[in-house]
């Protein structure tokens, strides 16, 4: 029977079948460390800002957008001050898309000052409007980087067991009697000697026991460099496939690549958008949102100007 649990963002799956227990991924480093890493990738694409909303209200609001796919989004009552906050829904219009939500207190203790208890309306004036993290509202970026995070940390393990593999020493074998003869036999052979020289009896009376394994860590370590390429490209995140067997040979699989990749963040960016229209349509509450990669580009494109105004007035000068 398998159980699925959540602590901290992260997944953990146990599952105990005949006596045996799979492995506990969320204590695992290396599912942590990759889980973490491409949750931080992610999120950092994006930008969400309100005059009336510090950082830590919008990284609450792109947290849940991660883990859960979706937050509901109101006014506290009585102020323009925007906040958010999972939901269930208690009913829904002709396109399955929610009307109605009842807002999910995940303190106890919150007022209802803060979170109301009463039952909202959906894209209507005094209700909230939904965020969803992609046009599929069904995607959980969470549940893709867990599943990819495990993956990677089974990986890591078969690389760390073919390496202490390929460590294991050969077995000699041997008896009381010729023990100490086959010691300094092998320690003539370690020893790097040109020339060892013993008895014909004395050498062919040595036998060893092969442990070797073959050696597949490349073949694991360009599995693992395809893993990452595969879930960067699912969160739309720019990446580049290093396999050397499918190195991009020409321009058009080039451009292929970086179109499944904008794909993806536009999905993830104009639901964001769509989020935006709505605040400021029903609740009227401006958001700013937009890429991250928007204002590097506008950086660049700043930085090149500059360059370009520099040279042409040395060449005047000169």
């Amino acid at each position: 029977m398998a159980t699925k649990t959540k602590t901290g963002g992260l997944l953990a799956y146990e599952d105990s079948q005949n006596g045996f227990e799979s492995v506990d991924y969320k204590s695992n480093r290396t599912y942590i460390t990759a889980y973490e890493k491409y949750r931080a990738l992610f999120l950092s694409q994006f930008i969400v800002e309100h005059p009336e909303l510090d950082s830590r209200a919008t990284r609450y609001f792109l947290n849940k957008l991660f883990d859960s796919g979706t937050i509901a989004c109101y006014k506290i009552p009585h102020t323009d001050i925007p906040a958010f906050s999972p939901y269930t829904c208690n009913r829904y219009d002709r396109y399955s898309y929610p009307s109605a939500i009842r807002l999910v207190k995940e303190r106890a203790e919150a007022p209802d000052r803060l979170v109301p208890s009463k039952l909202l309306p959906v894209n209507e004036e005094g209700g909230a409007v939904l965020a969803y993290v992609n046009l599929d509202y069904l995607l959980k970026p969470a549940v893709i980087v867990d599943d990819y995070a495990r993956k990677l940390a089974d990986v890591d393990r078969a690389i760390n067991t073919n390496l202490q593999l390929q460590k294991m020493p050969f077995l000699v074998l041997s008896n009381g009697k010729n023990n100490e003869q086959r010691k300094q036999v092998l320690a003539a052979i370690m020893g790097n000697r040109p020339a060892v020289f013993r008895k014909a009896a004395d050498i062919n009376s040595i036998t060893s026991l092969r442990t070797d394994s073959p050696y597949i860590i490349d073949k694991l370590t360009q599995y693992k460099n395809n893993l990452d390429s595969e879930v960067k490209t699912l969160l739309g995140i720019d990446n580049l496939n290093t396999d050397t067997k499918t190195q991009y040979i020409n321009d058009s699989e080039t451009n292929a690549n970086n179109e499944e990749i904008s794909l993806s963040k536009i999905g993830f960016y104009e639901a964001l958008k769509d989020f935006g229209k709505n605040a400021k349509k029903y609740l009227g509450l401006d958001f700013t949102i937009r890429l991250r990669t928007d204002r590097n580009t506008e950086g660049r494109k700043e930085e090149e100007d500059g360059d370009r105004d520099n040279s042409a007035d040395s060449d005047e000068d000169s």
